[in-house]
């Protein structure tokens, strides 16, 4: 059996659904600025968020840590903040890409110290 992915990892210390992973780290990766408006987003319907939810879905499939920050610090993350529009960026209404690499790190430290 391969070792579990950062989805799985964080799903199992966080107690939440494979399903929920997605939301759950958006609001625990964004700016503290933002947390209120991701919410009302995810209240309201998911579209506007895709972005978003597909990189973290994406991200989340990574079997290490090295595979995490090489996503965040690639191509990938950068390809994220040139989609979503400027306003959004200067508002940090976004993901933390230092916030994710933190909250992956300390993901990773917990399973392996098992």
């Amino acid at each position: 059996m391969s070792a579990p992915n950062f989805c799985e990892r964080y799903c199992t210390q966080h107690g939440i659904t494979v399903e929920k992973f997605s939301e759950h780290l958006l609001l625990q990766a964004c700016y503290p600025i933002a947390r209120s408006m991701y919410r009302l987003w995810i209240k309201l319907g998911r579209s506007s968020l895709s972005n978003e939810l597909n990189l973290l879905t994406t991200i989340g499939q990574s079997p290490s840590l090295d595979d995490v920050e090489g996503m965040i610090n690639g191509v990938y993350f950068s390809s994220y903040l040139r989609e979503i529009k400027s306003i959004r960026r200067r508002l940090n209404l976004r993901i933390s890409g230092s916030r994710l690499i933190k909250i992956a790190k300390k993901c990773f430290e917990i399973e392996s110290s098992d």
